[in-house]
């Protein structure tokens, strides 16, 4: 092989590699911050939350979620990687997928955790976010 041919194949294969890593599709994440974590709390990941999702969006480009029970709000952290978007409020996953809008009626599984939730007031429940199911009427 004669070096313009290598250079040439080289060439060719950084211009390859270089369209393969701008064409790759990216999931789409939300314009909104949500608290995230790992998922679960306390140790376990066995709860279950249920109700209808509520939430707001903050002026610093955040948003809180929440549960509404009897003994009122229980905040919500999600996986790592989810964030939010608005009009209607919504969760996305890591890849995008909006996985709950604010007023549809979730299950959520998880765990109970004594640890604040960022961008959320403090002093109220913390549930710790682990996989989400829309319920349907």
């Amino acid at each position: 092989m004669s070096r313009t041919t290598k250079w040439a194949f080289a060439a060719v294969v950084v211009a390859v590699v270089a369209a393969a890593v701008f064409f790759t599709v990216r999931p789409r994440h939300g314009s909104l911050t949500i608290a995230t974590g790992t998922g679960g709390g306390s140790g376990s990941k066995l709860a279950l939350m249920t109700g209808p999702l509520g939430g707001t969006q903050n002026a610093d480009r955040s948003a809180c979620f929440w549960i509404q029970g009897s003994a009122g709000r229980t905040y919500l952290s999600w996986p790592a990687g989810w964030s939010a978007e608005r009009n209607p409020l919504r969760v996305l996953d890591g890849h995008g997928v909006v996985m709950a809008t604010s007023g549809q009626s979730v299950d959520l599984g998880g765990g109970f955790s004594p640890a604040a939730v960022a961008h959320c007031p403090t002093g109220q429940a913390h549930f710790s976010v682990g996989t989400v199911s829309v319920t349907r009427p």
